[in-house]
């Protein structure tokens, strides 16, 4: 299967899911997120890259929310340039004056601040990124526009402690990939954690 097969199946299963089980697939994120916290990478992390969700993607918004509770810095993404024209993006700091709008795909994304400079930023960085397919190898499908990869790159990946929360039925024993994808470091499903 190719990566745009892997893309669709996930989608599909993704939306059956929503629709015929809806309770269990919010039950589910919520307990993902529960085992979430009880993570030293999260525990530790004193700045944490996290994003919006899209749709029916599984929701980071109650880490968002504890983790800027906690005293913790979020950032969240803001689409740079669309991918027809390099397909960059930065992460903006949250804070009180921060305002959102409607970007790229209608993802919710911050309308004012600036782009962090993630290399004044001392020590690693927890990110937790979105994608549809992930092995148990740690790599990543997201949804093809490449924005992370290209983000990772620039950034230098080793500056970051990379994360997926994920369902279950998004882990795999393997998927496609390609040569400039970038390696998570640790996934967490409702049932399993792959990495570290």
């Amino acid at each position: 299967m190719t990566k745009e097969d892997y893309r669709n199946l996930i989608k599909a299963e993704r939306n059956r899911r929503c629709k015929n089980e809806y309770g269990k697939q919010r039950y589910n994120n919520d307990i993902i997120i529960d085992r979430y916290f009880q993570l030293d990478c999260y525990k530790r992390a004193e700045t944490i890259f996290a994003y919006n969700a899209l749709g029916e993607e599984l929701s980071v918004q109650r880490i968002i929310e504890g983790a800027v509770k906690a005293g913790k810095r979020v950032a969240v993404p803001r689409v740079i340039t669309k991918v027809r024209e390099g397909g960059l993006m930065g992460f903006v700091f949250l804070d009180s004056n921060t305002k959102f709008r409607k970007g790229f795909q209608n993802i919710i994304e911050p309308e004012n601040g600036s782009i962090v400079d993630i290399f004044k930023i001392c020590g690693k960085i927890e990110i937790i990124v979105p994608g549809l397919c992930f092995d148990v190898l740690g790599n990543r499908i997201g949804y093809g526009g490449g924005y992370y990869d290209r983000f990772f790159a620039a950034a230098c990946p080793e500056k970051f402690h990379k994360t997926v929360l994920a369902f279950d039925y998004q882990l795999f024993d393997s998927v496609p990939v390609g040569e400039h994808d970038i390696k998570m470091d640790l996934i967490v499903t409702e049932h399993r954690q792959v990495g570290n």
